[in-house]
């Protein structure tokens, strides 16, 4: 986001990309209940967690250098590096690539001063010089092996715990994330396929692991390889970050990993599931001294919503305490999904109930009852179809004694009500068989006034309701009707 775009923001001069902060965590949190929600972890969460152990590209660099010359030092060898290296403008993956180069030719020399040496004194390489002590990426390793003291520990595992993601992924090489998780992480490597076992939470390292120093990711001979059209990452990572809510945190906005996700999240060209919309959210640090922008942000180049804040450990806490009180909520919703699943049981167990206009009322209100606790209870979707088709079955049955056409009037309204009400996202296939066979059950007795015998009510609440029908839901039961064993002629009739 320009700093122009920022300042308009924080001024209030651009309110259409502001949002509302109890709404934006509130969302966050449910995607977190729903299952749905994955972190995505730079190096400012684990600076955020153990402070200055945790270091930058830079100070990573400078240290494997520094380390590497004590190693070369003690052989009396020069390591072949520029003087200024990291100050040369170089991107940090080039000036990797250069140690790295360098790491490998002082390997070589050593090891050829040990064997002369050796060979002088009459031994069989009993002092082969350790190849680790030059290897770039077991240097790294070392240098990021750092995890959270007990302070710090106490401080970030529950707030990361009580966040109930589903997993992480994570361009850090060190384990914090896992030490926090306290025995419910599983590690995964690039070379790994995603796996999501139950009770645990996948942590992929997308750049590589100290546990693992060769999957590491960091020269730009590393990077050109992950980048690779085969890769299992750049192949698993644009569905996955499509399919959850991800939080980013530990990142600048102008990271390479932050417009990646992006970019990633914008080429999976699929909608999101009604109820299971999924967005990207991203936890902007600034200094102590800085000032932050109170309520969330869009910005409006990426879609991306942005909460800024001088402390992150605050923002995590903020959503353990909104994901505690949805808990809450959703456990006294329980005695309401109780009432439901009670009441659509006895309307399939009682065939001959009757159904009145107050009827079509109370099954809308029950529909948006299901809908409402559906994102996590499912299985009361399937419940209410099968309560609804026992309700138009009982309709039906009572329209069929003689001169009871009201009640097809009665069956016509809860049609178009239900066609209105619940999404054809959220629809199976056999709802919309259903709705389609019950359509054209009444359809067979529509006709004008003029005609004896036909249900005039329901044809004229037809006629003014269809309308409304959304077209998407048209369409599909047009082609049901199209493409069904039954003969349902009158139904694919009335929907043109």
């Amino acid at each position: 986001m320009s700093k122009e775009i920022s300042s308009e923001i924080s001024s209030e001069m651009n309110s259409e990309f502001v949002l509302n902060r109890e709404e934006v965590i509130g969302k966050i949190c449910e995607r977190s209940q729903q299952g749905m929600l994955g972190l995505f972890l730079g190096s400012g969460f684990s600076k955020a967690v153990v402070g200055d152990r945790a270091l930058s590209w830079a100070e990573l660099l400078k240290q494997s250098v520094e380390r590497l010359n004590r190693s070369c030092d003690k052989l009396d060898i020069k390591l072949d590096l520029e003087d200024d290296l990291l100050n040369s403008g170089l991107t940090y993956p080039l000036v990797a690539s250069r140690i790295n180069k360098a790491a490998n030719k002082a390997l070589n020399e050593a090891n050829e001063i040990i064997q002369q040496s050796n060979k002088q004194k009459n031994q069989q390489d009993e002092d082969y010089v350790r190849a680790s002590d030059f290897q770039f990426k077991e240097i790294i390793a070392n240098v990021v092996s750092v995890y959270p003291k007990n302070n710090e520990e106490k401080k970030w595992k529950d707030v990361l715990i009580k966040t109930d993601c589903s997993w992480i992924l994570t361009t850090n090489y060190d384990h914090i994330a896992e030490c926090l998780l306290n025995g419910r992480a599983l590690s995964i490597y690039p070379n790994n396929i995603f796996s999501q076992p139950k009770g645990l939470v996948p942590v992929f390292h997308l750049h590589g692991s100290i546990w693992n120093p060769e999957s590491i990711v960091i020269t730009n001979e590393d990077y050109a390889k992950m980048l690779r059209p085969g890769d299992y990452r750049q192949t698993r990572l644009p569905f996955l970050l499509k399919e959850y809510t991800i939080l980013m945190v530990g990142y600048d906005l102008g990271d390479l990993n932050v417009l990646s996700a992006v970019d990633w999240n914008r080429t999976v060209k699929v909608d999101s599931s009604v109820g299971y919309e999924q967005d990207v959210y991203f936890i902007r640090y600034k200094g102590e001294d800085e000032k932050v922008v109170d309520n969330p942000y869009k910005d409006p180049e990426t879609g991306i919503t942005i909460i800024e804040t001088n402390d992150v450990h605050s923002i995590f806490s903020e959503i353990v305490n909104q994901n505690h009180l949805l808990k809450k909520k959703y456990s006294k919703s329980e005695s309401d999904v109780k009432k439901l699943t009670q009441k659509f049981v006895e309307a399939e167990n009682s065939p001959d109930k009757e159904y009145s206009d107050s009827s079509i009322e109370d099954v809308k209100d029950d529909a948006k009852k299901v809908l409402e606790l559906a994102p996590l209870y499912p299985y009361l979707l399937s419940n209410f179809f099968i309560y609804i088709k026992a309700v138009i079955d009982n309709i039906y049955k009572q329209a069929r004694k003689p001169n009871a056409f009201d009640k097809y009037d009665i069956e016509i309204q809860m049609i178009l009500m239900l066609m209105n009400v619940v999404e054809e996202m959220q629809m199976p296939d056999t709802y919309v068989s259903l709705l389609c066979t019950a359509l054209n059950n009444v359809a067979e007795f529509f006709g004008d006034h003029s005609e004896l015998g036909k249900a005039w009510k329901a044809t004229d609440t037809w006629n003014n309701g269809k309308r409304g029908i959304p077209d998407k839901l048209k369409e599909r039961m047009k082609k049901y009707c199209d493409n069904s064993s039954n003969k349902l002629l009158y139904a694919r009739k009335v929907l043109e």
